[in-house]
């Protein structure tokens, strides 16, 4: 999510897929609003890893603020 110049996204660690979850994932019938943890399957869509490896990440201005 985007609050001011703060991006909220979460990134899988296996293959570095990044989710934003205003835009969702159309391309993997994925809608807006939708966590990780509601992905069809429980698995990244992408590489099909499970989505308890994905992380948090929070970019200020471009910069790594937070990741966890």
């Amino acid at each position: 999510k985007k609050y001011n110049s703060i991006i909220m996204m979460c990134e899988c660690r296996y293959c570095s897929y990044i989710y934003l979850s205003d835009v969702g994932a159309p391309a993997f019938g994925i809608e807006p609003g939708t966590l990780p943890k509601d992905f069809p399957l429980q698995k990244c869509p992408y590489c099909n890893s499970p989505v308890n490896i994905f992380y948090f990440v929070m970019i200020d201005k471009g910069i790594l603020i937070f990741n966890f």
